[in-house]
């Protein structure tokens, strides 16, 4: 191939790229925690995401010695963001609250045995959503997690010479599976809870995909 630089230029990023630093997460509903946060402070702390990795493993069958490979079980990896702390620790206060709601610290108990969904009072919640933004601050990609929680709150590093700078600290979620919604390159659909198909790849390239909250936009589902 002959370099052509006005062949990438034209070919290679017409459009300037996606940027890792425009995305948001959101929290549709919360588990009922003692602590009280606003479900912004979820959206406007976040510092750092991902989007989830796919996963398949694979599975060896042998013949005669020789090994091929078919698809195994999909398994989903633990998905971590890190968030900003606030001089009031509310935001860190809430996720040590929700921690503590699976398993007390002290009496060893879990909040609820009636029902682990956070939507009948448990700490398992549903349509929580990271979504990739354009310098337009517009929906590019987004996925949602389902049966979500968080297994870890991490430390936070005190240090004297850690001047000029806010502290951090990193909540690994666990959850059942997730899926892309208001996707342009993925069409397809997807099963969410047995409510039937669910079908993606319908939004107009340039639209905010469905169900993609303007941001600063959210608002706590009640939760009964």
């Amino acid at each position: 191939m002959v370099f052509d630089i006005n062949g990438f230029r034209n070919v290679g990023l017409p459009q300037g790229g996606a940027r890792p630093s425009n995305f948001e997460i959101f929290f549709p509903s919360l588990p009922n925690v003692p602590s009280v946060v606003n479900v912004n402070e979820t959206t406007f702390r976040a510092q750092a995401a991902t989007l989830p990795e796919f996963r398949e493993s694979s599975i060896d069958v042998f013949y005669q010695g020789r090994a091929i490979k078919v698809a195994g079980e999909r398994t989903f990896a633990p998905w971590t963001v890190r968030f900003y702390n606030e001089i009031d620790f509310g935001l860190r206060d809430f996720f040590e609250a929700w921690s503590n709601m699976m398993n007390t610290l002290i009496g060893n108990q879990v909040a609820t045995t009636d029902n682990i969904m956070a939507s009948a009072g448990g700490y398992k919640v549903d349509h929580v959503r990271v979504t990739q933004l354009s310098k337009q601050l517009l929906g590019l990609r987004a996925y949602e997690f389902f049966g979500i929680y968080p297994e870890i709150v991490s430390a936070i590093e005190l240090n004297w010479e850690a001047g000029n700078r806010i502290e951090t600290f990193d909540c690994q979620f666990a959850y059942d599976y997730f899926v892309p919604t208001g996707d342009l390159q993925f069409p397809g659909s997807y099963d969410v809870e047995g409510t039937g198909a669910q079908t993606v790849g319908t939004t107009a390239p340039g639209a905010t995909p469905n169900q993609t909250p303007t941001l600063g936009a959210a608002t706590v589902l009640p939760i009964t």
